[in-house]
């Protein structure tokens, strides 16, 4: 799983730097051991006890046998998209490394290839991918797709986080003023395509829902985003510890932006919801609503999912739950299959005499 998960994400992110230029874009996560508890958390709250233990037997397994050796899994990793010499957005992958030539027998370890070149540079053999570009700098590792783009000073890992991206779980944040006008359509594009592709579920009624409803609304939301906004940022975080989970994303408006004075002017709006609203929304009856909320919260009181809208010089967009909401949502699943009437079991006939 880990050599899959390796290469997914080479794939996804790669390429270049100047220390004159400014990311456009930053993908990051607070470090593996972090978002493998956030996860462990998640499935655990969720009922769904062969992930958790998939996740504890992976970690055994990578304590005893050491596949993780080389890699420092208490540090940030991620991604950054920066201009090259021609103006166009590529990717850079950094990944924290204890020691480059230990990172080197991790690669291994996990089908990946490492070869060096005829001028001393690296390069990394990835299944389904083919080769990409390979160099350690500040302890960490990087990759990209061309062996020039590693060649510029890299950025600094400690000054490019903000200090949002250093506190939560999954954190992403992207520039729209740094991007030039072409750059800021294409991206937008590419945006668009993955909300039809996430929305869009063709045959059924929620499909159908989302093609009407769903999908104007996003790009709506996408194409006022590319023009009022000089600066998006995503995060999400989950609290092992108090188990809490939260989603939020924080718009910074262009000066010129129309919305800007109603923005300043706007309060914190704050809307409860009631968790017996997933029942209503997803069939349940009240039955099995009620016995899902005595199975989810055992103190008896309803848990509520919190909305906050905060105005000023920034839009904030904010959703936040204990982790007995999922496991609310798992336990209406559970009332409802062993609500299901048993199968009927036909008689066996009688031989004819």
């Amino acid at each position: 799983m880990m050599r899959y998960g390796m290469a997914l994400l080479l794939c996804i992110f790669t390429s270049s730097w100047s220390e004159a230029q400014q990311p456009w874009a930053l993908l990051t996560g607070k470090s593996i051991v972090e978002v493998r508890g956030g996860l462990r958390h998640i499935y655990q709250r969720l009922g769904r006890k062969d992930l958790v233990a998939a996740l504890d037997s992976a970690a055994v397994t990578n304590f005893i046998s050491g596949n993780l050796k080389g890699l420092d899994v208490y540090r940030p990793l991620g991604s950054v998209v920066v201009p090259n010499k021609a103006g166009v957005g590529i990717f850079l992958t950094f990944i924290p490394a204890t020691d480059p030539e230990k990172f080197r027998g991790f690669l291994s370890k996990h089908a990946m290839t490492v070869q060096k070149l005829a001028d001393g540079r690296e390069q990394v053999s990835v299944p389904f991918l083919g080769n990409v570009a390979l160099r350690f700098d500040q302890d960490y590792a990087w990759f990209a797709f061309q062996q020039e783009d590693l060649q510029n000073p890299l950025p600094q890992v400690r000054t490019l986080l903000p200090q949002t991206h250093q506190e939560t779980l999954l954190a992403a944040t992207i520039y729209l003023d740094r991007m030039p006008t072409d750059q800021r359509a294409v991206w937008q594009a590419r945006m668009q395509q993955g909300m039809n592709i996430l929305l869009s579920t063709a045959g059924t009624q929620k499909g159908e829902a989302a093609e009407a409803f769903g999908l104007p609304m996003a790009n709506l939301l996408l194409h006022r985003l590319s023009e009022d906004a000089r600066q998006l940022t995503l995060v999400a975080h989950a609290d092992t510890k108090r188990d809490e989970l939260w989603a939020k994303a924080v718009v910074l408006p262009r000066e010129n932006a129309r919305w800007l004075l109603t923005l300043q002017q706007m309060g914190q709006q704050r809307v409860e919801l009631p968790v017996s609203i997933w029942a209503k929304v997803r069939g349940k009856s009240n039955e099995v609503a009620e016995l899902a909320a005595q199975s989810a919260f055992k103190g008896g009181e309803e848990e509520k999912l919190v909305l906050t809208k905060t105005g000023g010089n920034s839009l904030e967009l904010k959703a936040e739950m204990k982790g007995t909401l999922l496991a609310y949502h798992a336990a209406l699943d559970k009332e409802s299959t062993d609500k299901k009437p048993a199968p009927r079991r036909e008689r066996p006939r009688r031989p004819k005499k």
